[in-house]
């Protein structure tokens, strides 16, 4: 932003200058005839010999009124040759800053394009990271998935294996007591038989 500032500022500058230069050309130009005209006015004799006094003294005052003119005229023209380099002087002060200014910002723009990558490079790693973790993290999520989907198997082989032991030992028991029960019943039946004979 302050680039372009700085950069139209220059530039609205400069074309006032150039509207000052063309609008003292016609001065210039002007000078320059009176200059001329001065110079050809004194190179020539002021009175001939075969002139009158009158036509002396008329050609005296209208070289007078000349030069009056080409005075007021070169005052005018100093003027503006003054105030020209005044404008000259503060156009150069104006572009010096310019300069500086830009040189600056150049500095400056390089320094910040140095820190952008910079930054731009330990984002890259900064995200690699991310993505390393997010991957780690994937993979850990499964594996706890595996393990709780293992987990559940042995519980649920163990629930069986519980429930076949229980069933096992209560058939047993039905055994056993089944046995007892025969070998009570043959016993019983044995001491029956010894009564008898």
């Amino acid at each position: 932003m302050a680039l372009a500032t700085w950069r139209s500022d220059l530039l609205v500058a400069f074309a006032e200058r150039d509207l000052r230069e063309k609008s003292q050309a016609s001065l210039i130009s002007e000078y320059s005839r009176l200059a001329d005209r001065a110079a050809i006015l004194t190179s020539t004799p002021i009175a001939s010999t075969t002139s009158t006094p009158a036509s002396t003294d008329q050609q005296q005052s209208k070289l007078s009124a000349e030069l009056q003119s080409l005075h007021a005229t070169l005052t005018t023209l100093r003027t503006d040759l003054a105030a020209s380099q005044k404008d000259r002087t503060a156009l150069q002060s104006q572009l010096t800053t310019a300069t500086t200014a830009l040189t600056l910002l150049q500095k400056s723009s390089t320094a910040n394009l140095r820190e952008l990558d910079k930054v731009k490079t330990e984002r890259y790693h900064l995200e690699q990271k991310v993505k390393s973790k997010e991957d780690e993290s994937k993979l850990n999520r499964k594996m706890i998935e595996n393990l709780q989907d293992e987990i559940i198997a042995l519980n649920i082989q163990l629930n069986i294996g519980e429930q076949a032991k229980m069933r096992l030992k209560s058939e047993n028991e039905e055994l056993i007591a089944r046995w007892m029960a025969l070998k009570k019943d043959e016993a019983d039946a044995m001491n029956n038989n010894s009564k008898y004979s």
